[in-house]
């Protein structure tokens, strides 16, 4: 079901600072448990009910009803902003502890019940144990302590730009998608309940009219995307273009704003220049439908073959997070490279890459000799498959395929052994989403034109988190 329409926002969060962590660890030092929200000010901004009596304070946490299909549970919720709709009611943004933010919500007064206080997360208590303990005495760790601080500060302004999410619903051909997080969308755009987002080149709308206007004005015109198509499977009726950024600037941003919707852990900036997109579309009769898509450097240093991943949500669980992680390592080992997506990866990117690393390299040792299998090198393994060395030694560790010994890594494979691990695979026909190779079909990489200089940030940072699809 779709996203009730909500009325757009009209009351603004305290700009108040949280409680230093000093503060924390006096208060956790005396034992006493003050009745105010970890993180939450003096002074922050509250809202209150209409009969004067109960106030709620944004950046406190309370019991919150929420509903899943036709059940209803009640759940610890963080309230992060507060404003009055156009009926004159008060609404509060929650976000519901140790859940996906995707999750996160507008609700009515009626639904947020006691307040109550959640103890401080495990790793933030390790990490303020360490902070505590260090030898701050010494420059080294002075400075180190200095660029950490830096660092979440910097991440700690980003999520409180980002952490309310600003549309809640978007159209896209046939399917009205609920949207899971902020994307920073021009302000205009930004407060609508709902855009209309044109399939083939994402410009978005913020109204029904002005998207059917759009769309009668390229009646005439051949209804494709920019870019080539570089792969097309009748058999799925599937197919995927190659779009330079350098070249399709335009498109490139509306691409990264929308995706951005279904993204956490990305930041942007609207420099599309140095990356390629390879989108995904189903086609019919009607024409070509976007499925997913993946972004890739044109110039990684680091390696890397995949910036970031998306399936939207009416297309998941049909096996096509498989697809687009095989298509670009088919891309990979096209270029005669070796590739690994962009670390760090969230938990969920981690079992999607794990899974097909695990049934590449199965499916490559099985059908080596016994010669080949006793003669085989890391490196050599790196070039067949195109998976990063380190991506491999990782694999083959979990796997007990490779040990340490005397200060180097022995590969220890034994036939039977690839055979026992790569019986429940074939069982559940694991790769029968794969990219096909003999259906893609690459330009010369040397006749793509290089990426301008750029002196904005990158399109994602170094505290980029890749996410990606479990397999299907």
């Amino acid at each position: 079901m779709p996203a009730a329409e909500m009325p757009s926002e009209a009351a603004a969060s305290s700009a108040d600072a949280p409680a230093s962590i000093a503060d924390q660890q006096d208060r956790e030092k005396d034992g006493t448990k003050k009745e105010e929200s970890a993180g939450a000010a003096d002074g922050a901004a509250t809202a209150t009910d209409t009969d004067g009596t109960v106030k709620v304070q944004v950046g406190s946490t309370y019991l919150c009803t929420r509903f899943s299909g036709e059940d209803s549970v009640v759940h610890p919720a963080t309230v992060i902003q507060a404003r009055t709709s156009l009926a004159g009611e008060d609404e509060y943004y929650v976000h519901f502890a140790e859940l996906d933010r995707r999750l996160d919500t507008w609700v009515a007064r009626d639904r947020l019940g006691e307040r109550v206080i959640l103890p401080a997360p495990r790793s933030d208590r390790k990490r303020r144990d360490r902070d505590s303990s260090s030898n701050l005495g010494v420059g080294a760790h002075v400075e180190a302590d200095d660029a950490s601080h830096r660092k979440r500060t910097r991440s700690d302004q980003l999520h409180e730009v980002t952490k309310v999410r600003n549309i809640n619903r978007v159209q896209l051909g046939k399917h009205e998608i609920d949207c899971w997080y902020y994307s920073p969308y021009p302000e205009d755009f930004g407060k609508c309940d709902k855009l209309y987002i044109c399939e083939t080149t994402f410009k978005y709308f913020a109204t029904r009219a002005s998207f059917e206007a759009y769309q009668a004005s390229r009646a005439g015109e051949e209804q494709r995307p920019p870019g080539e198509m570089i792969y097309r499977d009748p058999s799925r009726s599937i197919c995927v273009y190659e779009i330079e950024g350098s070249r399709e600037e335009l498109f490139g941003e509306n691409l990264c704003l929308f995706g951005k919707l279904f993204i956490e852990h990305k930041t942007l900036s609207f420099d599309p220049t140095p990356f390629f997109f390879y989108v995904l579309y189903e086609e019919d009769d009607e024409g070509l439908h976007p499925v997913g898509y993946f972004s890739k450097e044109k110039d990684s240093k680091e390696n890397y073959n995949l910036a970031c991943i998306v399936t939207l949500p009416p297309f998941q669980r049909k096996g096509y997070g498989k697809f687009i992680i095989s298509l670009s390592y088919e891309v990979t080992k096209r270029r005669k490279e070796v590739g690994s997506p962009e670390k760090p990866l969230s938990d969920l990117g981690k079992l999607s890459y794990r899974t097909y690393w695990t049934y590449v390299l199965l499916e490559h040792l099985v059908a080596l000799s016994d010669q080949d299998l006793n003669q085989l090198t890391l490196e050599a393994l790196s070039l067949a498959t195109g998976i990063k060395p380190e991506d491999i030694l990782s694999t083959m560790q979990s796997l007990s395929l490779i040990y340490h010994l005397k200060g180097q890594y022995v590969i220890r494979i034994e036939r039977a052994q690839i055979q026992d691990l790569l019986a429940p695979y074939k069982k559940r026909k694991f790769a029968s989403s794969f990219c096909k190779p003999e259906l893609l079909h690459l330009k010369d990489f040397s006749q793509t034109s290089a990426a301008p200089p750029s002196s904005s940030t990158p399109t994602q940072s170094d505290d980029a988190e890749t996410t990606a699809p479990a397999p299907s």
